[in-house]
C-alpha cells in the first residue's frame, strides 16, 4: 500500500488511499466428477421394466474412466485509488486464466449408443479486465449521496482441443438444428446450427418456390457471453433512512429460444402473425437466383395459400437453428431497497447495539432487446436438457460448461419483495 509505505504519500490531500496488489494461483477442479463416475458400482434401474420388475441398463452418460482434473491458472492484478479523502475512487483489475483439460460433457457418436461423455475436451484462455468509479457528490453529517459505475469485458476462447478436432459439440440439438459448441480459436461457449443462405448483401436466397435455401454445413450463430457489462449503483442516507439502488446492462451475447419453437407450431409467432396467411408467406426481405443475378423475391413460400403459410412454419421455418437465436442484451434493475436505522439515543440503555429495519425489491424491472420478446431470461439458458434422440429432443446433458439454450418449459425472471430486520448486540 504506496500511502502507508512511502512518508511524500501520507497526508496527501489529492491521493489519500493507494493500493496496489497482484496474485498468482494454480487450482485442480474436479467437482463436475460425482461420486463413484469413473468406478461406477451399478446401473441405471429402468422405469417400467416389464412387469415392474428391477432390472439394470447401461449409463448413456458414462464417465471417462482417465479424466483427469482440469487445472485453473489465474494471474490477476489490481490497483485502487482515492482521492480528496475518497470522494472520488478509482479501481481496476486485468486478470488471464488459463483452463487446462477442461472437464464438461461432449455429445458421442450415434453409433457408440451413448449419448454424451464426461471427459477432457481441451484448453481454454479466459481474460479481461474491470474498471470501478465511485464518487460523493454530497456528504454531510446527515446526509450523503454515492454513485458508482464500472465497466467489464471479458473474452473465453478455445485454445486446443483433444483428439485432433477443431470443434466439440457439447449440448445439440435435433429440431432445430443448433447446438452449443467449443471450436479453436472462437469464444466459448459458442451458438452453431443451420442458417440461411444469403447473397453479398445479407439477403436469403429462396428457391424457385419461394422457400429459404439453407447452408449445409453448420455457421457460427453467436456467442452466450456478453462483449461487455455496465455496472451502475447509487445509495442516499439521511439521518437514519438509506435509500439504494442497482442495476446492469450488458450486451453482445445471444441464446438460443426454444419458446420460438412452440409458438411457430401453433402460430402465435409475431412472424406467422404479421402478414395475410390465406395469401401465402413470402420471405422479407428475400431474394432468388435467376440469370446469374440476384433478384427481389415476390414468390409465396409452397404457393398463395393457408396451408403452405401452415406446413412452412411448423416444418422447415422450426428446424432451422438461426431461427431460434435471439440477442440477449438486457436492462435490469438488480435490487431497490429502503432502509431505516433506529438512533443510537433511543437504544443507549438496552443491551442492543443497532437496529435496521427495511423492504426491498429484487428483480423489479428487466427490459430485454427487441428479438427477445420475452421468450426467455438470458440469465436462465440452461446446461442440460432430456436424454433422448428422438426428433425435437435435446441429445445429451450439456454439461456444467454448455450454457446458452433456453428450453421452453424454463421458469421466467422472478421478481422478489420482502423485508429484512437485523439488530447487533
Amino acid at each position: 500500500m504506496p500511502t502507508k509505505a512511502f512518508d511524500f504519500l501520507r497526508g496527501n490531500d489529492v491521493l489519500n488511499y493507494a493500493k496496489i496488489t497482484a496474485s498468482y494461483a494454480r487450482v485442480g477442479n474436479s467437482s463436475a466428477i460425482r461420486t463413484y463416475g469413473t468406478d461406477e458400482v451399478t446401473g441405471l434401474i429402468p422405469v417400467g421394466f416389464p412387469y415392474t420388475v428391477a432390472a439394470f441398463a447401461a449409463n448413456r452418460n458414462p464417465v471417462d474412466p482417465n479424466i483427469i482434473p482440469e487445472i485453473h491458472n489465474n494471474l490477476e492484478g489490481s490497483i485502487q485509488l482515492g482521492f480528496f479523502k475518497d470522494r472520488i475512487s478509482l479501481g481496476a483489475a486485468v486478470f488471464k486464466t488459463e483452463v487446462d483439460d477442461l472437464i464438461t460433457n461432449a455429445t458421442t457418436s450415434s453409433a457408440s449408443g451413448l449419448s454424451t461423455l464426461l471427459t477432457n475436451v481441451g484448453d481454454l484462455t479466459n481474460k479481461g479486465y474491470e474498471l470501478d468509479l465511485e464518487i460523493v457528490p454530497l456528504k454531510s453529517k446527515d446526509f450523503e449521496w454515492r454513485l458508482s459505475g464500472s465497466y467489464s469485458t471479458y473474452k473465453s476462447e478455445v485454445t486446443a482441443l483433444e483428439g485432433g478436432v477443431d470443434r466439440i459439440n457439447m449440448l445439440a440439438y435435433g429440431t432445430p438444428n443448433v447446438g452449443i459448441y467449443a471450436k479453436v480459436g472462437e469464444q466459448f461457449p459458442l451458438i452453431m446450427g443451420s442458417a440461411y443462405q444469403r447473397d453479398p448483401q445479407g439477403r436469403i436466397i429462396v428457391g424457385a418456390d419461394g422457400t429459404p435455401l439453407v447452408n449445409s454445413e453448420l455457421q457460427v450463430l453467436g456467442k452466450v457471453n456478453p462483449d461487455y457489462i455496465l455496472g451502475f449503483n447509487t445509495s442516499i442516507r439521511y439521518k437514519g433512512i438509506n435509500l439504494s439502488g442497482t442495476a446492469d446492462y450488458r450486451t453482445g451475447n445471444s441464446f438460443v429460444a426454444m419458446a420460438k419453437r412452440e409458438l411457430a407450431f401453433v402460430g402465435a409467432l409475431e412472424e406467422s402473425a404479421d402478414f395475410d396467411r390465406s395469401k401465402g408467406y413470402i420471405v422479407p426481405n428475400s431474394v432468388q437466383l435467376v440469370g446469374g443475378q440476384y433478384v427481389a423475391n415476390s414468390t409465396p413460400v409452397g404457393g398463395a395459400d393457408y396451408t403452405n403459410v401452415n406446413a412452412f412454419f411448423t416444418g422447415p421455418y422450426r428446424s432451422v437453428g438461426e431461427n431460434m437465436v435471439v440477442d440477449g442484451s438486457a436492462f435490469r434493475i438488480r435490487e431497490i431497497a429502503l432502509s431505516y436505522t433506529l438512533p443510537k439515543s433511543i437504544l443507549q440503555s438496552t443491551f442492543v447495539n443497532s437496529v435496521t429495519f427495511g423492504v426491498y425489491a429484487r428483480n423489479p424491472f428487466v427490459w430485454y432487446a427487441k428479438s427477445n420478446r420475452n421468450f426467455a431470461d438470458p440469465e436462465s439458458s440452461s446446461n442440460g436438457g432430456p436424454i433422448d434422440r428422438t426428433p425435437g429432443q435435446a441429445l445429451g446433458t450439456g454439461g456444467p460448461n454448455a450454457n446458452g439454450i433456453a428450453f421452453a418449459g424454463q421458469y421466467p425472471t422472478t421478481r422478489t419483495f420482502g423485508f429484512s430486520f437485523n439488530a447487533t448486540f
